[in-house]
């Protein structure tokens, strides 16, 4: 019976890390800056993301805070009955750093089509 129960507690952990890492991704924050906000380390905001850790009530209250969401916006797609989340892997979008394989124009412009879009600018004044 404990073993089940534990593994309830890991999905939970993890529905919930998909939520703050989502949440966190649509306000255009990094791990760093959500955990300046706590206070807390970038590691431990990855630790809580991957549902390594589990969040603590204190600190989900900070997170709502931070996130500006309602507590309940963790729990939102959590069938408790169940056990089961509604979030698949898939619905998790790309990290904020430059660092990770994946790129996302959104988050980062390709620097020559930034550069370009200047220098028209400048000919559009000079014309």
């Amino acid at each position: 019976m404990a073993k089940c129960q534990d593994s309830k507690e890991t999905i939970i952990s993890q529905h919930i890390g998909k939520k703050i890492r989502r949440r966190r991704i649509e306000l255009e924050m990094t791990q760093t800056d959500l955990g300046n906000h706590l206070p807390t380390s970038f590691q431990q905001i990855q630790k809580y993301e991957k549902g390594t850790n589990a969040v603590s009530s204190p600190k989900l209250l900070y997170l709502s805070l931070a996130l500006k969401v309602p507590v309940s916006y963790f729990f939102e797609g959590f069938d408790i009955v169940k056990g089961v989340s509604n979030i698949a892997y898939k619905d998790n979008p790309p990290e904020l750093h430059r660092g990770n394989q994946v790129k996302n124009a959104k988050y980062y412009p390709d620097p020559q089509a930034v550069e370009d879009q200047v220098i028209i600018e400048k000919l559009e004044k000079i014309i």
